[in-house]
Protein backbone atom coordinates (compact mmCIF):
# COMPACT_ATOMS: atom_id res chain seq x y z
CA UNK A 1 0.00 0.00 0.00
CA UNK A 2 1.72 3.32 -1.48
CA UNK A 3 -1.27 5.87 -0.39
CA UNK A 4 -4.36 5.73 1.67
CA UNK A 5 -7.34 6.80 -0.33
CA UNK A 6 -10.60 8.71 0.89
CA UNK A 7 -12.44 5.99 1.89
CA UNK A 8 -11.24 3.03 4.68
CA UNK A 9 -10.34 -0.20 4.56
CA UNK A 10 -12.40 -2.62 5.64
CA UNK A 11 -10.73 -5.30 7.52
CA UNK A 12 -6.95 -2.83 7.57
CA UNK A 13 -8.03 0.34 8.72
CA UNK A 14 -11.80 0.88 9.02
CA UNK A 15 -11.66 -0.65 13.27
CA UNK A 16 -8.90 0.75 15.93
CA UNK A 17 -6.88 -1.92 17.29
CA UNK A 18 -5.76 -0.92 20.77
CA UNK A 19 -2.04 -1.65 22.00
CA UNK A 20 -1.42 -5.29 23.11
CA UNK A 21 1.09 -3.99 25.94
CA UNK A 22 1.36 -0.63 27.65
CA UNK A 23 4.70 1.27 28.80
CA UNK A 24 6.99 -0.26 31.60
CA UNK A 25 9.32 2.25 32.05
CA UNK A 26 8.20 4.89 35.17
CA UNK A 27 8.62 8.23 33.15
CA UNK A 28 7.26 6.75 30.42
CA UNK A 29 4.03 5.88 32.32
CA UNK A 30 4.33 9.38 34.01
CA UNK A 31 4.41 10.85 30.86
CA UNK A 32 1.49 8.78 29.62
CA UNK A 33 -0.93 10.35 32.05
CA UNK A 34 0.57 12.94 32.93
CA UNK A 35 1.52 12.00 36.22
CA UNK A 36 3.54 14.12 39.09
CA UNK A 37 6.36 13.14 41.00
CA UNK A 38 3.98 13.01 43.89
CA UNK A 39 1.53 10.34 41.78
CA UNK A 40 2.06 6.43 42.70
CA UNK A 41 2.84 4.89 38.98
CA UNK A 42 1.95 1.86 40.15
CA UNK A 43 -1.47 2.46 39.72
CA UNK A 44 -1.46 3.17 36.57
CA UNK A 45 0.25 0.79 35.20
CA UNK A 46 -1.94 -1.04 32.10
CA UNK A 47 -2.25 -4.79 32.37
CA UNK A 48 -3.89 -7.38 30.05
CA UNK A 49 -6.65 -9.86 31.23
CA UNK A 50 -5.99 -13.65 30.01
CA UNK A 51 -9.09 -15.26 30.06
CA UNK A 52 -9.21 -19.57 29.92
CA UNK A 53 -11.69 -21.76 29.67
CA UNK A 54 -12.63 -23.38 33.15
CA UNK A 55 -10.11 -21.28 34.87
CA UNK A 56 -9.87 -17.58 36.67
CA UNK A 57 -9.74 -14.42 34.67
CA UNK A 58 -5.81 -13.87 35.55
CA UNK A 59 -4.28 -10.28 35.33
CA UNK A 60 -0.61 -9.45 33.81
CA UNK A 61 0.93 -6.01 34.38
CA UNK A 62 4.48 -5.24 33.36
CA UNK A 63 7.50 -5.22 36.01
CA UNK A 64 7.93 -1.25 36.22
CA UNK A 65 11.71 -0.04 35.32
CA UNK A 66 13.16 2.76 37.38
CA UNK A 67 10.67 2.77 40.00
CA UNK A 68 11.77 4.76 43.10
CA UNK A 69 11.30 3.15 46.13
CA UNK A 70 12.14 4.05 49.61
CA UNK A 71 14.62 0.28 49.64
CA UNK A 72 16.24 2.06 46.31
CA UNK A 73 16.80 5.44 48.14
CA UNK A 74 18.38 3.27 51.06
CA UNK A 75 20.93 1.64 48.71
CA UNK A 76 21.21 5.12 46.67
CA UNK A 77 22.61 5.98 50.39
CA UNK A 78 24.28 3.20 51.04
CA UNK A 79 26.54 3.28 48.09
CA UNK A 80 27.23 7.11 48.71
CA UNK A 81 28.06 6.46 52.14
CA UNK A 82 30.45 3.63 51.33
CA UNK A 83 32.12 6.37 47.92
CA UNK A 84 32.41 8.67 51.18
CA UNK A 85 34.63 6.25 53.78
CA UNK A 86 36.43 5.43 50.88
CA UNK A 87 37.44 8.54 49.94
CA UNK A 88 37.99 9.29 53.23
CA UNK A 89 40.08 6.49 53.95
CA UNK A 90 42.42 6.85 50.81
CA UNK A 91 42.83 10.24 51.65
CA UNK A 92 44.04 9.35 55.01
CA UNK A 93 45.78 6.73 53.97
CA UNK A 94 47.67 9.34 51.05
CA UNK A 95 48.74 11.42 54.20
CA UNK A 96 50.01 8.67 56.67
CA UNK A 97 52.17 7.51 53.14
CA UNK A 98 53.29 10.77 52.49
CA UNK A 99 54.21 11.47 56.12
CA UNK A 100 55.99 7.73 55.95
CA UNK A 101 57.57 8.92 52.91
CA UNK A 102 58.72 12.00 53.88
CA UNK A 103 60.48 10.50 57.18
CA UNK A 104 62.03 7.64 55.37
CA UNK A 105 63.87 10.68 53.26
CA UNK A 106 64.88 12.17 56.16
CA UNK A 107 66.47 9.05 57.55
CA UNK A 108 67.85 8.61 53.97
CA UNK A 109 69.42 11.96 53.95
CA UNK A 110 70.58 11.33 57.67
CA UNK A 111 72.50 8.34 57.33
CA UNK A 112 73.91 9.25 53.85
CA UNK A 113 75.22 12.47 56.01
CA UNK A 114 76.02 10.51 58.81
CA UNK A 115 78.11 8.10 56.13
CA UNK A 116 79.81 11.03 54.83
CA UNK A 117 80.94 12.16 58.58
CA UNK A 118 81.92 8.94 59.64
CA UNK A 119 84.24 8.70 56.36
CA UNK A 120 85.53 12.16 57.73
CA UNK A 121 86.62 11.11 60.48
CA UNK A 122 87.82 7.45 59.53
CA UNK A 123 90.37 9.92 56.92
CA UNK A 124 90.94 12.43 59.65
CA UNK A 125 91.99 9.40 62.10
CA UNK A 126 94.01 7.49 59.47
CA UNK A 127 96.09 10.62 58.23
CA UNK A 128 96.63 11.39 62.14
CA UNK A 129 97.72 7.23 62.51
CA UNK A 130 100.12 8.12 59.40
CA UNK A 131 101.66 11.01 61.06
CA UNK A 132 102.22 9.17 64.22
CA UNK A 133 103.36 6.64 62.50
CA UNK A 134 106.12 8.63 60.74
CA UNK A 135 107.20 10.89 63.70
CA UNK A 136 107.68 7.65 65.76
CA UNK A 137 109.68 6.02 62.48
CA UNK A 138 111.61 9.44 62.37
CA UNK A 139 112.47 9.55 66.35
CA UNK A 140 113.29 5.79 66.27
CA UNK A 141 116.19 6.72 63.33
CA UNK A 142 116.99 10.21 65.24
CA UNK A 143 117.27 7.94 68.33
CA UNK A 144 119.35 4.79 66.38
CA UNK A 145 121.87 7.59 65.10
CA UNK A 146 122.60 8.99 68.14
CA UNK A 147 122.88 5.69 70.38
CA UNK A 148 125.28 4.70 67.74
CA UNK A 149 127.31 7.60 67.62
CA UNK A 150 127.63 8.44 71.27
CA UNK A 151 127.65 5.14 73.43
CA UNK A 152 130.05 3.64 70.92
CA UNK A 153 133.02 5.28 73.11
CA UNK A 154 131.59 4.04 76.49
CA UNK A 155 130.85 0.67 75.06
CA UNK A 156 134.27 -0.07 73.31
CA UNK A 157 135.44 0.94 77.05
CA UNK A 158 133.47 -1.07 78.84
CA UNK A 159 133.88 -3.94 76.51
CA UNK A 160 137.33 -3.70 76.19
CA UNK A 161 137.75 -3.54 79.95
CA UNK A 162 135.39 -6.59 80.55
CA UNK A 163 137.07 -8.71 77.67
CA UNK A 164 140.95 -8.06 79.21
CA UNK A 165 139.44 -9.07 82.69
CA UNK A 166 137.65 -11.78 81.57
CA UNK A 167 140.38 -12.84 78.73
CA UNK A 168 142.78 -13.07 81.50
CA UNK A 169 140.81 -14.90 84.14
CA UNK A 170 138.90 -18.03 81.54
CA UNK A 171 140.94 -18.06 78.13
CA UNK A 172 144.28 -18.37 79.34
CA UNK A 173 143.96 -22.29 79.92
CA UNK A 174 142.91 -23.03 76.10
CA UNK A 175 145.23 -19.98 74.77
CA UNK A 176 147.95 -22.14 76.81
CA UNK A 177 147.26 -25.20 75.13
CA UNK A 178 146.52 -24.10 71.36
CA UNK A 179 150.17 -22.34 71.51
CA UNK A 180 151.72 -25.58 73.10
CA UNK A 181 150.05 -27.43 70.14
CA UNK A 182 150.84 -25.02 67.65
CA UNK A 183 154.45 -24.74 69.30
CA UNK A 184 154.81 -28.40 68.77
CA UNK A 185 153.85 -28.66 65.25
CA UNK A 186 156.18 -25.66 63.96
CA UNK A 187 159.00 -27.06 65.78
CA UNK A 188 158.52 -30.59 64.39
CA UNK A 189 158.15 -28.73 60.49
CA UNK A 190 161.39 -26.69 60.89
CA UNK A 191 163.43 -29.53 62.70
CA UNK A 192 162.05 -31.61 59.45
CA UNK A 193 163.76 -29.01 56.89
CA UNK A 194 167.09 -28.35 59.03
CA UNK A 195 167.55 -32.11 58.36
CA UNK A 196 166.33 -31.70 54.59
CA UNK A 197 168.85 -29.10 54.45
CA UNK A 198 171.44 -30.67 56.68
CA UNK A 199 171.87 -33.86 53.91
CA UNK A 200 171.51 -31.47 50.93
CA UNK A 201 175.07 -29.47 52.33
CA UNK A 202 176.57 -32.73 53.43
CA UNK A 203 176.22 -33.87 50.07
CA UNK A 204 177.33 -30.99 48.54
CA UNK A 205 180.30 -30.93 50.76
CA UNK A 206 181.35 -34.19 49.84
CA UNK A 207 181.75 -32.83 45.98
CA UNK A 208 183.14 -30.23 46.96
CA UNK A 209 185.68 -32.67 48.54
CA UNK A 210 186.11 -34.86 45.35
CA UNK A 211 186.83 -31.98 43.39
CA UNK A 212 189.51 -30.19 45.50
CA UNK A 213 191.23 -33.74 45.72
CA UNK A 214 190.98 -34.23 41.77
CA UNK A 215 192.48 -30.78 41.55
CA UNK A 216 195.49 -31.70 44.24
CA UNK A 217 196.39 -34.92 42.58
CA UNK A 218 196.46 -32.79 38.88
CA UNK A 219 199.07 -30.28 40.86
CA UNK A 220 200.72 -32.49 42.03
CA UNK A 221 201.17 -34.46 38.39
CA UNK A 222 202.30 -31.14 37.07
CA UNK A 223 206.09 -29.78 37.23
CA UNK A 224 207.43 -27.91 39.99
CA UNK A 225 207.14 -24.80 38.40
CA UNK A 226 204.59 -22.70 40.82
CA UNK A 227 202.25 -21.16 38.75
CA UNK A 228 201.87 -17.30 39.74
CA UNK A 229 199.08 -16.32 42.46
CA UNK A 230 196.42 -14.60 39.22
CA UNK A 231 196.17 -18.08 37.61
CA UNK A 232 195.90 -20.06 41.24
CA UNK A 233 192.51 -17.76 42.18
CA UNK A 234 191.61 -17.83 38.60
CA UNK A 235 191.36 -21.77 38.35
CA UNK A 236 189.69 -21.88 42.34
CA UNK A 237 187.44 -19.96 40.96
CA UNK A 238 186.30 -21.65 38.30
CA UNK A 239 185.99 -24.66 40.13
CA UNK A 240 183.96 -23.22 42.85
CA UNK A 241 181.56 -22.05 40.20
CA UNK A 242 181.38 -25.56 38.66
CA UNK A 243 180.71 -26.79 42.43
CA UNK A 244 178.08 -24.57 42.64
CA UNK A 245 176.21 -25.33 39.63
CA UNK A 246 176.08 -29.11 40.19
CA UNK A 247 174.77 -28.89 43.88
CA UNK A 248 171.04 -28.40 44.41
CA UNK A 249 169.64 -24.63 45.04
CA UNK A 250 167.13 -25.52 47.79
CA UNK A 251 169.50 -24.97 51.09
CA UNK A 252 171.91 -22.12 50.59
CA UNK A 253 172.57 -22.41 54.39
CA UNK A 254 175.45 -21.47 56.46
CA UNK A 255 176.95 -24.46 56.41
CA UNK A 256 177.02 -24.35 52.84
CA UNK A 257 178.36 -21.34 52.42
CA UNK A 258 181.02 -22.16 54.55
CA UNK A 259 181.94 -25.38 52.84
CA UNK A 260 183.39 -24.04 49.46
CA UNK A 261 185.08 -21.40 51.47
CA UNK A 262 187.36 -24.39 53.25
CA UNK A 263 187.67 -26.19 50.00
CA UNK A 264 189.34 -22.85 48.86
CA UNK A 265 191.43 -22.70 51.76
CA UNK A 266 192.73 -26.23 51.16
CA UNK A 267 193.72 -25.34 47.58
CA UNK A 268 196.55 -23.10 48.09
CA UNK A 269 197.72 -25.09 51.41
CA UNK A 270 198.15 -28.29 48.78
CA UNK A 271 200.05 -26.33 46.35
CA UNK A 272 202.31 -24.34 49.27
CA UNK A 273 203.40 -28.07 50.61
CA UNK A 274 204.30 -29.26 47.35
CA UNK A 275 206.59 -26.41 47.14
Amino acid sequence: MVKKGPAELEGLTGDPIPRRLGPKRASKIRKLFNLSKQDDVRKYVIGREIVKEGKKKQVKSPKIQRLVTPLTLQRRRRRLALKKKRAAKSKAEAAEYIKLLAQRNKEKRQSVISKKRSQKESVKVSQKAADAKGAAKSAAKGAAKAGAKAPAKGAAKAGSKGAAKTGAKAPAKGAAKAGSKGAAKAAGKTSAKAAAAKTVVAKAAGKTKAVAKTAATKTAAAPKTAAPKGVQKATQKKAAAKVEAKAPTKAPSKTAAKAPSKAAAAKPKTTAQKK
